[in-house]
């Protein structure tokens, strides 16, 4: 073993990737002397660290140096490839932590998992209904685990966060598709959609135009 402060080391061959060098000083003495080991640096990139994620099966990507024999994740072996890796493993909902390790080098994130869409209830318009007007009331609750980032009305936001929701919808006549989209802070998207009539009602005796 030797000591990189000093002069002098023994002629035992140097480990984890260390090499062997013979070094003469200024009075001929020779000493077998070994570099020392390259450690391993290890990040993870995606996902980062304190985000949400949506899959309880997601690749871990990142990034490494040197030359480690392995590297794994959460316990999986990783896929190395030109200084970055990839392995793909499971998770639990909830509060997970994400650890990669080679040889002595460890590197953890902590991640929320969310494989869990919003609800959206729609309790009016009754499917398949009819407004003699041009607006038709409207009403339905929103509800999500871990709380929602925007709800909307045919793609136009709503204000307020919920959970219930009263307004009046506009409506074109004819046929009225009213769509409502929720997203969570995960990114998962639900929607549910209701139709409804719109228009002047005719007799059955009067002539189409």
């Amino acid at each position: 073993n030797c000591d990189w402060s000093s002069d002098v080391c023994s002629s035992d061959l140097p480990a984890n990737g260390g090499t062997d060098a013979v070094v003469s000083d200024a009075a001929g003495d020779v000493t077998d002397r070994g570099t020392p080991p390259v450690s391993t640096a290890l990040t993870i990139d995606t996902p980062t660290d304190g985000s949400w994620i949506v899959s309880r099966r997601p690749t871990i990507h990142g990034t490494y140096t040197g030359t480690p024999d392995a590297i794994t994740v959460n316990g999986q072996a990783a896929v190395l490839a030109s200084g970055r890796y990839s392995a793909v493993i499971d998770l639990e909902p909830g509060d997970q932590d994400i650890t990669a390790v080679a040889g002595e080098t460890t590197v953890t994130i902590h991640v929320k998992v969310d494989p869990q869409p919003p609800a959206i209830d729609i309790t009016a318009p009754a499917r398949a209904s009819w407004s003699p007007g041009d607006t038709v009331p409207m009403r339905f609750t929103t509800s999500d685990d871990h709380g929602l980032t925007s709800v909307t009305l045919n793609d136009r936001a709503l204000m307020g966060g919920g959970p219930e929701f009263s307004l009046d919808a506009p409506l074109a006549e004819g046929l009225n598709i009213l769509q409502v989209k929720a997203r969570d802070l995960a990114g998962n998207v639900a929607e549910e959609s209701v139709a409804t009539l719109a228009g002047p009602t005719r007799s059955p005796d009067e002539p189409v135009d």
